[in-house]
């Protein structure tokens, strides 16, 4: 076991590493609202870079993976993925020291290397106090994101939205919130699905729409007081499902099939595909499709800056003046796909994709089945919503969202975490609280002598 002390220094790596991501985004805001000549890119890369850097440090002088508590089967496959990962890494290394510009990109990059090294946080998810650090230091960012929230419509602000990937932990865990940050947190969710609607960023609102029909049927302010068993567990997820489907089915434009009159389908066609259906997706898997088509690149990817070959793809780079790239991969070659599963096998093949869907699957069945507490049942809703939404979009990145993901997943594995009942959970959020308050008068004081 980790002593008291130990425990609290891996609170403080996680904890850096996190803030790092945070404070990039706020950062890349200012620069943008101030309208200063600046490359917000360049420092996300460098907060991207320190951030895993500090989490592979704590890994290493820390215990970090015992700790977590997980079974030998689940270690064995996490090796796997993360084995398999590194490799893949390594596997595009010539590109970057071939042209040293390439370097930053290559290490900090949203899409490259860096992504696939944020499965290491799940070990970091096995450690409760790793979640309640978490919890309690992003309630701070969310009061930020509110303060700066006017940026995102005047100056159609895409990163600070950012801020809020934390919301659904908040918005599924609220009755261990203060009543304040209850209302921070419906305000910023009101503020950035009005931003969705308005930049028609459908995937983002229909995320947001998930976890509201989560609440709805599970009544998770009343503390999921109505899931006793697992019989009531299935139908509540079967629900679930249906209601967030039937949701997604109309927000993609198909209405107008269920209509006879030759006016009303064609009103109905044209508001779909002005205003929902407005269809991104369809040629970008035909042409991953026909570029993957023989096995070797199926099974085994092409490496963290593995491209696909696109023809209309060309046709957006002519239009955006995209032409040139720092990779100098030639047209028409695409670092990324629109959708996380095609993303993770362009990068890693079936060989990444598989033991990861299979450590999800896993992590949810122990979240929703095997467990005493509702923490790791709403751990494992974060992981059905990451699963459903990764066919759309949900491509893996070195930011907040992918992280919590996998932090879920190891609360979810965690057999220390799954065998803590919810009034402990309870009372170790708010002893925490309480011990941070104390820290906090104690430094006061200190300053004021």
């Amino acid at each position: 076991m980790i002593k008291l002390k130990g425990i609290d220094k891996v609170v403080d790596y996680f904890k850096n590493s996190i803030i790092l991501l945070y404070c990039s985004t706020i950062i890349a805001t200012f620069i943008l609202v101030l309208g200063l000549n600046l490359n917000a890119q360049h420092y996300r890369l460098l907060f991207n870079t320190l951030s895993y850097i500090i989490i592979i440090v704590g890994l290493i002088k820390f215990p970090v993976i015992n700790s977590a508590c997980f079974s030998a089967k689940d270690n064995i496959l996490i090796g796997i993925l993360l084995t398999w990962f590194i490799f893949c890494i390594f596997r595009s290394i010539h590109i970057p020291f071939s042209n040293l510009t390439t370097m930053p990109r290559f290490l900090g990059g949203r899409l490259y290397s860096a992504a696939l090294l944020a499965p290491l946080f799940v070990f970091w998810g096995g450690n409760l106090k790793v979640f309640i650090s978490l919890w309690q230091f992003s309630k701070i960012f969310i009061v930020i994101f509110l303060i700066l929230s006017p940026s995102l419509f005047f100056f159609e602000n895409n990163y600070l939205w950012r801020l809020t990937y934390i919301l659904p932990l908040f918005l599924l865990n609220k009755d261990k919130l203060e009543k304040e940050y209850v209302l921070y947190t419906y305000l910023a969710i009101v503020v950035v699905m009005l931003f969705f609607v308005i930049t028609s960023e459908r995937n983002q609102f229909a995320k947001l729409f998930y976890y509201l029909v989560i609440i709805s049927t599970f009544r998770i302010n009343n503390k999921l007081n109505s899931i006793t068993n697992i019989s009531v567990k299935i139908t509540g997820v079967i629900t679930a499902v249906i209601i967030f489907c039937g949701f997604m089915y109309i927000y993609t434009g198909r209405l107008s099939k269920h209509f006879s009159d030759p006016v009303i389908v064609e009103n109905i066609k044209s508001y779909e595909k002005d205003n929902l259906n407005s269809d991104t997706r369809t040629m970008v898997f035909e042409d991953f499709a026909i570029d993957f088509s023989k096995w070797p690149d199926l099974l085994f990817g092409r490496g963290a800056l593995g491209t696909t070959y696109s023809p209309r793809f060309i046709t957006l780079q002519e239009l955006y003046n995209e032409n040139e790239n720092v990779f100098r991969f030639p047209y028409g070659h695409r670092l990324e796909v629109e959708s996380g599963y095609l993303q993770i096998i362009l990068k890693t093949g079936l060989l990444g994709l598989i033991p990861l869907v299979i450590i999800g699957l896993r992590a949810m069945f122990l979240g929703f089945y095997r467990t005493k507490n509702n923490l790791t049942i709403i751990c494992a809703f974060i992981v059905l919503e990451r699963l459903i939404l990764m066919y759309p979009f949900g491509l893996p990145a070195y930011s907040i969202d992918y992280i919590l993901f996998w932090l879920c997943i190891g609360a979810c594995l965690s057999k220390k975490i799954r065998s803590l009942s919810n009034n402990c959970i309870y009372l170790l959020f708010r002893v925490t609280e309480l011990f941070q308050l104390i820290s906090f008068s104690k430094e006061q004081r200190n300053l004021n002598k």
